[in-house]
């Protein structure tokens, strides 16, 4: 079966959602009676917030249904349903609105390919008997199926806007429960336990009115070389959808407890929750977006955190299904790496370390020279090693990797870091996918890592967290004719989106330092 990546960051936004209406003048909401053209579709960066720009696939032996419903005043709903032979395919609806006015949702899953049709396709993982509202259907087979993902949109008539299709988003979390010990190939898992049930697809809520859903599944381990004893997509809203304070389950022979401790879940994220089937220790791993504090925790909040120092922002983690370029990092690209198994994220600091845009990459009289073994080109992601290389080289002459190393942001406890280092140009171009897109007339959109830092900075915070709209020094080299070394540099601006590798004298021109670190597994 084709998988189908969930991709996450905390505090995503539900998908801007739109229609059109044709040929009804400048204010298309003031004709009544007339015909209203809809067209949907899957977001093209799924999750909203830049951390991939893949479609989800449909998966073998399925295709992609999609439900409009509309409602309004006593008049009787619609529904309509079609099928997409791709999932990037762009959706069309047609209806003669019932009132005057009126609200248009949608749900979107996959039925089977020979599903019996009527006008309503049978429903195969949720039952969509009762919309607006959705539930798990029953007798369905909830466990380790990508084929479980579903997206949903609402918007009001007044949010009509001319030729624009609604953007689904996804109100599902992604729950992988993950064996930090070794699995057999042949192992077994039986475990049950109890999820919300269901939603209303225009509010948007969780059904809390709904009994919960036990769910209940003894068979083969989800992926026994990723130690994944089990998966669900479960309802989600990041407030009142909780797991249960504890899971039991039998591997094999043996029973234990997973100390889940009524984790909150939110919609369109996905959750690696790894526990020792010896201790039953849950470690909860880090999303992108995440805030991540001197003393070495995360959190997707700052929320009850209030005591603590934010160092930085998590914008990429290693085995999340983004495909982010931390996907080939390893731990041989460190020299302090000691006993760690392996890479787990990246984290952009919280503030510059330089004070302004007046670091040079190069200071020395003499020509610019790289260093054996140096990174070079766009897919280099050996920020930490590039670094190093440059301040042996000359710790004085070397200034943006000197700044960046010398970073005073300390971070404690047990959890397991690279240090402060100058990112690569591979690395930096990871953090503009999370950061902001660019749009027209040079604005940008935020994204999930720029949204953590806003939320930083609102309300008179630290406006330091802000990143500036200069460029950015990068430890990537290379070389321009005639044989001229330098350094790539970025900027996430505006009006100067982009990246450029800066050799002789423009390698002396001041630029903005700000450094990232390792998290090690």
């Amino acid at each position: 079966m084709k998988k189908i990546l969930l991709y996450s960051t905390l505090a995503l936004s539900v998908g801007l959602c739109s229609c059109s209406q044709e040929d009804l003048g400048e204010n298309p909401a003031q004709a009544v009676g007339q015909p209203v053209t809809v067209s949907v579709q899957l977001p093209s960066e799924v999750g909203g917030d830049g951390l991939s720009r893949d479609v989800p696939e449909i998966p073998a032996d399925h295709q992609l249904r999609c439900i409009l419903y509309v409602s309004g005043g006593d008049a009787e709903p619609i529904r309509q349903e079609v099928v997409a032979d791709e999932a990037s395919d762009v959706i069309t609806f047609s209806f003669t609105p019932p009132a005057d006015t009126y609200t248009c949702s949608f749900w979107a899953d996959y039925v089977k390919t020979d599903a019996n049709s009527d006008g309503t396709y049978d429903d195969l993982y949720y039952n969509t008997t009762n919309l607006p509202n959705v539930t798990f259907a029953d007798n369905a087979d909830l466990f380790n199926n990508e084929a479980c993902d579903a997206f949903t949109g609402h918007f009001a008539q007044d949010e009509i806007t001319s030729g624009t299709p609604v953007t689904l988003s996804r109100p599902l979390a992604k729950v992988n429960f993950i064996s930090e010990e070794a699995v057999g190939a042949d192992a077994t898992v039986d475990v049950t336990y109890t999820v919300s049930n269901g939603m209303n697809i225009s509010t948007g809520a969780i059904n809390t009115a709904e009994p919960q859903k036990s769910l209940t599944y003894n068979g083969a381990v989800a992926n026994a070389a990723d130690k994944v004893l089990f998966f669900n997509y479960l309802f989600a809203d990041g407030e009142n959808t909780k797991l249960p304070a504890s899971i039991s389950y039998t591997l094999g022979e043996t029973s234990g407890t997973i100390p889940t401790n009524e984790i909150p879940l939110a919609a369109n994220t996905p959750y690696n929750l790894s526990f020792s089937t010896a201790s039953g220790e849950v470690v909860t791993s880090p999303a992108v977006g995440d805030y991540f504090f001197t003393d070495g925790t995360w959190s997707s909040s700052l929320d009850g955190n209030t005591e603590k120092t934010v160092a930085g922002v998590v914008f990429a983690v290693k085995g999340d299904g983004t495909s982010s370029a931390i996907e080939s990092d390893e731990t041989t690209n460190y020299s302090n790496a000691g006993e760690a198994t392996d890479v787990l994220a990246w984290v952009i600091a919280a503030k510059d370390a330089s004070t302004g845009a007046n670091v040079k990459f190069y200071a020395g009289d003499a020509s610019m020279s790289l260093p054996e073994n140096m990174g070079e080109g766009k897919d280099d992601i050996k920020g930490y090693s590039n670094t190093a290389l440059w301040v042996k080289a000359s710790e004085t002459d070397y200034e943006a990797a000197s700044t960046a190393k010398a970073y005073n942001v300390e971070i404690t406890g047990d959890t397991k870091t690279s240090g402060w280092y100058l990112p690569s140009i591979g690395q930096m171009l990871a953090l503009g996918k999370v950061y902001a897109e660019k749009g027209e007339n040079d604005t940008t959109t935020s994204l999930a890592v720029k949204k953590s830092f806003e939320a930083l900075t609102a309300g008179g915070g630290d406006s330091a967290a802000a990143m500036a709209s200069g460029n950015y020094w990068t430890s990537t080299g290379g070389t321009q004719e005639p044989e001229q070394a330098g350094a790539y540099r970025i900027s996430f601006a505006n009006t100067n989106y982009g990246n450029a590798l800066r050799t002789g004298d423009d390698a002396k021109a001041g630029s903005n330092v700000r450094p990232i670190l390792t998290i090690f597994k």
